[in-house]
């Protein structure tokens, strides 16, 4: 069995890290009208389709009052502060512990009874909360740094440009040329963005 290098391990991890966070935004951004909408969102991860757990569609109720006002509040908080508070860490760290998100597993590596961890996720709640616990991570600033929230349409975004400098502050160029235009009109007035749906 060929053993795979760090590097492209490493590699793995960071692919899965910014799809998870760009499925929590794009849940974050949603009008979720279905829990299979709900599901797509997150089934897009490349992870073993077993793992996810079956729901019906009266879980649509608990995806838009309950899940998706959660990770909007983490992410809100994350975007104000421009760093993330200890306290979206204590409750990522709780909602992590209350969800599996690793699969455990002994293999033999040339010949050598070794201990094997994967990431898996059981469900939605699993999958944002990975997305957020990234985010917080300590270790990771720099992931929280490319979260942000368009100034125009009130949505988040996650800049995967490498090197980007400072946040962004719209999701488009469209956003912010518009937004441009609208205070060119009228000098003066704040523009409030919308609240998400």
């Amino acid at each position: 069995m060929k053993r795979e290098s760090p590097e492209f391990r490493l590699a793995q991890h960071d692919r899965l890290a910014k799809l998870a966070i760009r499925a929590a935004v794009d849940f974050a951004n949603c009008r979720v009208e279905s829990a299979e909408q709900v599901l797509e969102i997150f089934q897009r991860l490349p992870l073993p389709r077993h793992a996810f757990k079956t729901v019906g569609p009266e879980a649509v109720r608990s995806f838009r009052d309950s899940d998706q006002r959660e990770v909007r509040t983490w992410l809100a908080q994350i975007v104000e502060r421009g760093n993330v508070a200890r306290q979206v860490r204590e409750q990522v760290a709780k909602r992590i512990q209350a969800v599996d998100v690793l699969s455990a597993g002994l293999v033999f590596e040339e010949g050598i009874l070794r201990p094997q961890f994967a990431l898996s996720f059981s469900g939605v709640q699993a999958c944002y909360a990975y997305a957020v616990a990234l985010l917080a991570s300590r270790d990771s600033d720099r992931l929280a740094k490319r979260l942000g929230s368009c100034k125009k349409c009130g949505r988040f975004f996650f800049d995967e440009r490498s090197g980007a400098g400072g946040p962004r502050e719209y999701c488009s160029s469209a956003h912010k040329n518009q937004l441009g235009v609208w205070r060119f009109a009228n000098p003066g007035k704040n523009w409030k963005a919308p609240t998400l749906p």
